[in-house]
């Protein structure tokens, strides 16, 4: 069984960096450029994912929203790319053991 989740994040540039900051978790990354923004942000939820099953909890659970400036930022924006997160062999296998759902995230990038 196969667990959606579908996430929103900003994505903005901030003295030579773009940054990219998740709507629904407060969770924010940062690159040198767009290409290596999208990789950054797909591995830092994958990770989170596998650390919040380590702990016996529910992806993202323990997460706060995003601050209400991000969510302005969000609203004046379109979205433009759609990236797919997909867990590890790694988290497969921990869930299977758990006897728990694999996680797959959909990412709304939107340029504000």
């Amino acid at each position: 069984m196969v667990e959606p989740l579908s996430i929103r994040a900003v994505v903005f540039q901030e003295n030579g960096r773009w940054i990219a900051q998740c709507l629904e978790y407060d969770l924010c990354t940062s690159a040198g450029d767009r290409k290596e923004l999208t990789r950054n942000l797909a591995s830092q939820l994958r990770l989170q994912i596998m650390l919040d099953l380590v702990k016996g909890e529910r992806p993202f659970q323990g997460l706060p929203r995003a601050p209400q400036k991000f969510w302005e930022m969000y609203s004046g924006s379109t979205p433009e790319e759609v990236v797919q997160v997909r867990g590890s062999w790694f988290e497969n296998l921990l869930r299977s053991w758990r006897g728990l759902s694999r996680v797959q995230a959909s990412i709304a990038l939107a340029a504000a």
